[in-house]
């Protein structure tokens, strides 16, 4: 069922969306495999672009979207698994692809790409260009936002 987009203006109409298609684009993903959720693939993808043990559980929690505590129940779950490795550096958790997780990632790689194919699929590249350029603005407009509610919950403890 789609929004009766002629009765919600543009902003409410693509926040509502965002959120929806999240959730379908999860769903959707966690049944094409078995083994690792959606979430925890991203978590992969994520350290291929690091160098190994570059980041720390706090980093990669914001790379998610996720909490601290959400990230480190992924990653101890990917650990089980033999997909990432866990260091611990004074007070930080930094994580890290092992040799399978690589190897994992890689073979799912190639399934991404094709199901990121179906899913642009239509859609010239003058438009992903913009839609990234407008979900750039977004995800910068909404870190400002996340500071500015940290700001005022320190000024409310002090």
């Amino acid at each position: 069922m789609l929004f009766p987009i002629d009765r919600i203006p543009a902003r409410p109409y693509v926040y509502g969306t965002i959120f929806s298609l999240a959730n379908r684009m999860q769903c959707v993903g966690d049944r094409r495999d078995s083994e690792v959720t959606t979430m925890q693939c991203f978590m992969m993808a994520n350290l291929t672009l690091f160098e190994d043990y570059r980041l720390n559980l706090g980093e990669m929690a914001q790379l998610l979207g996720t909490s601290r505590q959400n990230a480190r129940k992924m990653a101890d779950l990917l650990k089980r698994k033999g997909f990432v490795d866990l260091k611990r550096d004074g007070r930080n958790i930094r994580i890290a692809l092992t040799k399978k997780g690589k190897t994992y990632y890689t073979a799912r790689e190639k399934q991404e790409s094709a199901y990121l194919e179906e899913l642009f699929d239509g859609m010239d590249e003058q438009l992903v260009e913009h839609m990234k350029a407008g979900l750039t603005d977004l995800l910068e407009n909404v870190a400002r936002y996340e500071k500015k509610l940290e700001n005022q919950q320190s000024e409310k403890e002090n």
